[in-house]
């Protein structure tokens, strides 16, 4: 009977080529983690992107003084309608890394001048078929308000 020696210069080792088969697993559990950290990062900036258009038109929405009641009493005060067309045009043409879902939802405070918009976008993953996941929903809120400069 042959007995096989523990030496590392045995050729005929029973483990030999044992780590042959958990290189390919390790590779492929890398390559998923990454693709999840990708989509991850696609999304996180994403919402940052749509935090700052939103930031955007909420402020110049609110910049949009009553013309009518500004002559007749001298206040400023924010005209709903007008801040609610500059707000819808504005997030229509802004530069967003998705889509829209549905019209982004303004609501103007006549007694602070604060415009708050809310919009949500569906972000497709980049590698969303390898981590099985779909398209991702992100949802802000942010407001600008008219300052009285008086």
């Amino acid at each position: 009977m042959r007995r096989v020696s523990a030496h590392p210069d045995n050729r005929h080792s029973p483990e030999r080529g044992s780590t042959l088969l958990i290189y390919p697993a390790a590779v492929m559990v890398l390559l998923l983690l990454a693709a999840i950290a990708i989509d991850l990062s696609a999304l996180h900036l994403a919402r940052r992107e749509l935090i700052a258009a939103t930031s955007r038109a909420a402020d110049d929405g609110a910049a949009m003084i009553d013309r009518a009641e500004a002559r007749r009493t001298g206040a400023t005060r924010t005209d709903s309608a007008a801040a609610e067309r500059v707000v819808r045009y504005e997030l229509a043409v802004a530069d967003l890394p998705g889509r829209l879902v549905g019209q982004p939802t303004v609501a103007v405070s006549p007694g602070t001048n604060t415009v708050t918009v809310t919009a949500s976008l569906e972000v497709e993953p980049i590698f969303g078929v390898v981590s099985g996941r779909g398209p991702q929903v992100v949802t802000v809120a942010t407001s600008g308000r008219l300052l009285d400069v008086d």
